[in-house]
């Protein structure tokens, strides 16, 4: 399905794993093996993923695990981070939902603090046991395929796990043992190394030996049918990277492409091909004018302080979970039913309150942890599909919609959607679409929709939404009352709300 396509490092990605098996490797032509021939990064990621030696159903799931996005993450993190807790402490998954489990190898947030936690216990052991180990079980025995489902438990299903009970013996080792759980970490970082490494400069596009050219004789053809491919490189040092800010100053109305080496190509491949190859790069990207209201959304995004938001589903009038995030106290706080989860990063503290029992329990965060939280006050990833413009995907539009009912409260607000394909789930694409209600005055979305489009229907469904009420830092307090806590400062001192 990627004949004629330009196929990159991230349509590669799903695909690595499986060509580091011997026995799930594709050994003909195809775009994705012409990509890893002529990409080193690519060459080198199957090469290292060979060296683990991990099982050919770990590759699997692992290449389902780079298939997904990281917007594809809708599991609250606050209850993530409870779960990374038991992982790394107890180094057992259990008794966590699989679907959380999905979350924490996908998120990336959720997956560097399942690596800061774990560097910590390492740390600790260190500190308290030099030089410990546990030598009843050797360390040289245990495998990078032992460790696998620990470091990165995506797919594992703990209520039909066939190693349930051979579990006991390696994690009871392995938690207790510095140089296993450094491995561990080693492996970690082997993985996400490639989860989240950026484009490299090649990319390719193939098209068959014979497009535009007389047929070949069937007698001529390689055993099954398959045509010899035509690559063409598209080598991104060339041409200035593509942008993917939406900049205001491009003439043509269209992100620069990179240039495409094609001197031997068009020759070979005639009118036809070159008229393939031209046609794709015209229709790709996002006409910069549409686009230039999501830039300045986001941008408005951006330098919110306060805010307080509620998301509900789509047939619910009471919200499934509330959040408070304060960049001018430096706290986020998370509610779902009668528990809220408060992070706490000016005091590095994070609490936990249930409401229905009238209990509290506060703990302190070490230093890294908190930095690294300090990254969930920023709030594009709550409102929008993604963080930041950049990361907006190829073919995605942006528009003004004026032909909807704007719902009670909301007159006088503007009305947008992006609608993009989303191909991260399990390999079948699902049409999207973002709705928000915008203030034309602040830019500032008032009201979003999450919308999708099933394939068995015709009609977008909408799957959640969310509102939207933005804060001045006295307002904080009074809205925190109701949760029972009271926001402080950096000085710990507490900071009351306007009556």
């Amino acid at each position: 399905m990627h004949i004629g396509r330009e196929v990159s490092c991230h349509t590669v990605k799903p695909y690595l794993p499986l060509q580091a098996d011997p026995v799930l490797a594709v050994r003909v032509q195809t775009p994705i093996t012409a990509h890893i021939e002529h990409c080193r990064a690519c060459s080198a990621d199957v090469e290292m993923l060979g060296g683990l030696d991990l099982s050919q159903k770990q590759l699997y799931r692992l290449s389902r695990m780079f298939a997904e996005e990281p917007d594809a993450a809708s599991y609250p993190c606050s209850e993530a981070e409870e779960a990374i807790d038991h992982i790394v402490t107890e180094l057992s998954f259990q008794e966590v939902p699989a679907e959380i489990l999905r979350h924490i190898c996908i998120c990336p947030k959720c997956r560097r603090l399942l690596y800061i936690r774990r560097e910590a216990m390492i740390n600790e052991i260190k500190a308290s046991r030099p030089g410990a180990t546990t030598a009843a079980f050797p360390c040289e025995d245990v495998r990078y395929e032992d460790l696998f489902d620990y470091c990165l438990p995506y797919g594992v299903d703990s209520h039909t796990d066939q190693y349930a009970r051979f579990r006991p013996a390696l994690s009871g080792h392995v938690r207790e043992c510095p140089v296993c759980l450094q491995r561990l970490q080693d492996l970690h970082d082997a993985i996400v190394n490639i989860a989240d490494r950026p484009e490299s400069e090649i990319a390719i596009v193939a098209v068959p030996m014979d497009v535009g050219t007389d047929a070949e004789a069937p007698s001529s053809r390689p055993v099954g049918g398959r045509r010899p491919l035509h690559v063409a490189v598209l080598n991104r040092e060339e041409a200035p990277a593509p942008r993917r800010d939406f900049e205001r100053a491009a003439p043509s109305g269209r992100r620069p492409s990179p240039r495409l080496r094609v001197g031997p190509l068009l020759r070979t491949l005639g009118a036809t091909a070159a008229l393939l190859l031209v046609g794709y790069f015209i229709m790709t990207g996002i006409p910069t004018a549409r686009a230039v209201g999501l830039d300045e959304l986001y941008s408005a995004i951006q330098g919110v302080r306060n805010v307080h938001f509620a998301v509900f589903d789509s047939s619910q009038t009471e919200p499934t979970q509330e959040v408070i995030i304060s960049r001018d106290l430096q706290l986020r706080a998370h509610k779902v039913g009668a528990r809220v989860t408060i992070i706490d990063v000016a005091n590095q503290a994070r609490e936990t309150i249930d409401l229905e029992h009238g209990s509290r329990e506060r703990n302190t965060m070490r230093e890294a942890e908190a930095a690294f939280l300090a990254q969930s006050l920023r709030l594009a990833g709550y409102l929008m599909p993604w963080e930041s413009p950049a990361q907006v995907p190829d073919g995605a539009l942006w528009r003004e919609v004026d032909d909807v009912d704007v719902p009670p409260g909301l007159d006088g607000m503007q009305t947008f959607e992006i609608l993009w394909k989303d191909a991260s789930s399990g390999g079948a694409t699902i049409d999207r679409k973002w709705r928000g209600y915008v203030d034309p005055q602040s830019r500032l979305p008032r009201r979003v929709e999450m919308w999708e489009k099933p394939a068995q229907l015709d009609e977008y469904v909408r799957t959640s939404v969310v509102t939207v009420h933005y804060l001045d830092a006295t307002q904080v307090p009074d809205r925190a009352a109701a949760w029972g806590f009271n926001p402080v400062g950096s000085s710990g001192a507490s900071i009351e709300g306007n009556d």
